[in-house]
């Protein structure tokens, strides 16, 4: 069901090298990942790159610590940022040609691999031929939340109604609705595909009375408590396990929001988990707009709703109240009473007095969470965070 990429069309050899410039507007999402790994409707927003170009992607990260290969690319290339919806199909680019959103922003340049070390922005620039398609360039981290039920709408646009897996015959199927071999429903349980499809990933179960409408996509091996309500516009990576009501809300993979409690127009990380009655906000008493924490200030979103973002391996205890558009780092654990602050440093413990997550105990207990999974902490995984605790000791000291 999700669009995979077919064959390079263009006459001569041409690589799709994938650019991260922009990595740091979607901080904490990106401390522990590369930009195009994201979720964005039923893709990475690597994968649906690489659906758009038609050929594979040598990705061109911008940071050592997350240990991965930077392949050098030769000859021309396609250099393309990764963070864009696009809403037709990809033009072919002349030497030298640079293609643009139809809103200005730039999306990729046809270049020669050394020109490449200018950067993406810099080359779009300059470029000598300017080429315009409609397409929706996230560029910062809220935008994921708010663009993802028309992306979700978009990857599952020709998915068919078809039911694989084993779905009890005392539930109901509405519409467009997708499930996977592998997969399991339950009596009571009510998947509602009448206002935009539902997928139903190999080896997740859906206990009684659930409720899930669409659009909404639901990775593999997810578990969907009883009772629990997910309305559109939500992504769920794989190995999520999900109760409570939760709203047009993206989650990376191997986190849990299993009790009680509203989670909507958020993103969390991997192996996150929300305490017993954790709560969120994603609307201003005043109805205004909201302001976020960017990269080290308080930035206006312009969005009426905007609920939590939240990095890899942070947790919150029961009863947890997150206030509007608040952004949590990593390895942040949110233990005290009152409403959080709307920003949480990284490897930090406690509010609203906050005290230093000790790193050491910080990568034990990853160790341990991830194991539980089945996940080996690699070597490299283990340098990434003690990379990612000395970069953001500035949040903690400020």
């Amino acid at each position: 069901m999700v669009r995979k990429a077919t064959a390079n069309r263009y006459n001569i050899p041409l690589r799709l090298v994938l650019t991260e410039e922009n990595w740091r507007d979607f901080l904490p999402l990106t401390w522990m990942r590369p930009l195009w790994e994201l979720r964005l409707g039923a893709m990475t927003l690597r994968e649906r790159a690489e659906a758009f170009w038609g050929a594979r992607a040598s990705p061109l990260p911008a940071r050592d610590w997350l240990g991965l290969a930077r392949e050098a690319p030769d000859g021309e290339i396609i250099l393309s940022r990764s963070d864009f919806l696009p809403l037709e199909p990809a033009p072919e680019l002349g030497p030298g040609a640079a293609l643009f959103s139809h809103e200005g922003e730039p999306i990729a340049v046809r270049t020669s691999a050394p020109a490449s070390s200018e950067g993406l922005f810099a080359l779009a620039r300059g470029a000598r031929e300017r080429v315009e398609i409609k397409a929706m360039v996230v560029g910062r981290f809220w935008n994921l939340v708010h663009m993802n039920p028309t992306a979700l709408s978009i990857d599952m646009e020709n998915a068919e109604p078809v039911a694989r897996g084993d779905v009890d015959a005392r539930a109901v199927l509405l519409g467009r609705v997708s499930v996977e071999d592998g997969a399991r429903i339950y009596p009571g349980v009510v998947v509602d595909g009448e206002e935009g499809p539902v997928f139903i990933g190999r080896g997740s179960i859906l206990m009684p009375n659930a409720f899930v409408g669409g659009p909404a996509y639901i990775g593999e091996n997810c578990l969907i408590k009883a009772g629990a309500r997910i309305y559109g516009g939500t992504t769920l990576g794989p190995v999520c396990k999900i109760g409570g009501e939760v709203s047009e809300t993206i989650i990376q993979g191997f986190s849990n929001k299993q009790h009680e409690g509203f989670l909507g127009h958020a993103y969390l990380g991997e192996w996150v988990n929300l305490g017993a009655g954790t709560e969120v906000s994603d609307l201003k008493n005043t109805y205004g707009t909201i302001r976020a924490w960017l990269d080290g200030e308080m930035a206006d979103t312009g969005l009426m709703f905007l609920g939590p973002t939240i990095g890899d391996h942070s947790k919150t205890g029961i009863n947890t109240t997150i206030t509007t558009g608040a952004v949590i780092g990593v390895f942040a654990n949110l233990v005290g009473s009152g409403i959080s602050p709307k920003f949480v440093p990284s490897f930090s413990w406690g509010y609203p007095d906050f005290s230093e997550y000790r790193l050491e105990e910080a990568i034990e207990v990853a160790r341990r969470v991830m194991a539980r999974r089945g996940v080996e902490m690699t070597p490299v995984y283990e340098n990434t965070i003690r990379k990612v605790f000395e970069l953001t000791r500035p949040e903690r000291t400020a």
